[in-house]
């Protein structure tokens, strides 16, 4: 799929744009599999706290993603480091041939959807740390595990509630 860069002028971060000419201004992905005992499909997404520096309260489940950085050229860039940083380099390239976008109007947030390879597939929680890494200030907790989206959805991100309504559209192969 090809996206369209413009600059802002306002935080001179990039804009991107869909085929459609919507703005994009972050994106994420989720790396879905088949559990190899369930037959089930599961996500891999990260748990965290809704607000940076909280330390109670509601969890969230949500992608591996953020906003947009002045160096990135182009939203898959966005994306890969964004995934990269939150996975504290366990992930460090995604395989965008046969990714599924889902542009996400309200958050002009562009979700992306990846089969897992067989590496990335067999990582677990403990992978991953419990805190993203690269933080001087504070230490943002959260835990990366595989999980059934059908049960995760009560709990995901208000930004993924287009997800909620919309799970069966998106599913494994």
């Amino acid at each position: 799929m090809v996206f369209k860069n413009n600059r802002t002028v306002k935080t001179g971060r990039p804009i991107f744009f869909t085929p459609n000419n919507q703005a994009i201004r972050a994106g994420g992905v989720i790396f879905r599999r088949k559990n190899i005992f369930t037959g089930k499909e599961e996500w891999l997404m990260q748990l965290s706290y809704e607000k940076a520096n909280q330390t109670k309260g509601a969890k969230k489940y949500s992608d591996l993603g953020g906003k947009i950085d002045r160096g990135d050229q182009c939203i898959e860039h966005t994306i890969s480091r964004e995934c990269c940083e939150e996975s504290n380099k366990v992930i460090s390239s995604i395989n965008w041939r046969k990714a599924k976008y889902v542009y996400i109007p309200d958050s002009r947030y562009l979700l992306v959807f990846v089969e897992a390879n067989h590496r990335i597939s067999r990582l677990k929680s403990s992978n991953f740390g419990m805190y993203e890494v690269g933080y001087d200030d504070w230490k943002r907790f959260r835990k990366i595990e595989w999980v059934d989206p059908y049960t995760a959805c009560k709990q995901f991100h208000v930004r993924l509630r287009y997800i909620k309504t919309n799970i069966k559209q998106i599913r494994c192969r």
